[in-house]
């Protein structure tokens, strides 16, 4: 089942080949936010999948390895992506390999997709790295890693909503 191309695959690989960051990202409260929530829905699918990594991983390849987007659509989406921060090119490989496994119709467990917050940080113009001491870098701010287990909460961090996330991040100036 390699190299799907359903709709959902076709959807996000448009909205990566679209991704700009931004050269000096405003203080916006809503990407850390997202990354947040991108770590609790990562951490969910890493105590699913203990011997998975966490926190940028193919959890897709746990749950049907045969199950991947198809290379050149891969390819053509992040083309125009930054080398660095490797992150970035990594989560949305990952991430268009779960949109092929939801298009596949295999049976996903009832977990909130893991990638979606951090596809909407990086289409509002932001970047996710890694610092020497393991703290998470979005925009300006630095967000903990700590250990998997310590993000397993039920209650998510944001809505998705992009009009909600705009309100934060209007109320924050």
């Amino acid at each position: 089942m390699s190299g799907m191309t359903g709709s959902r695959v076709s959807i996000l690989a448009q909205r990566i080949s679209k991704f700009e960051p931004l050269e000096s990202p405003p203080y916006r409260p809503s990407q850390a936010l997202l990354v947040r929530e991108f770590m609790r829905r990562a951490a969910w699918w890493a105590d699913r999948f203990p011997d998975a990594g966490w926190p940028f991983y193919d959890y897709a390849g746990e749950v049907a390895p045969e199950v991947r987007a198809d290379p050149a659509v891969i390819q053509q989406a992040t083309a125009r992506l930054p080398e660095v921060p490797q992150v970035l090119r990594l989560s949305c490989e990952f991430a268009l390999h779960f949109a092929a496994l939801w298009d596949s119709g295999v049976e996903v467990p009832e977990l909130s997709g893991p990638f979606e917050p951090l596809m909407l940080v990086f289409e509002r113009g932001s970047l996710v790295s890694f610092d020497s001491s393991g703290m998470i870098q979005v925009d300006v701010m630095a967000i903990k890693r700590g250990r998997s287990r310590d993000w397993l909460i039920e209650e998510p961090y944001v809505t998705l909503d992009i009009s909600v996330l705009d309100e934060i991040d209007a109320s924050a100036k």
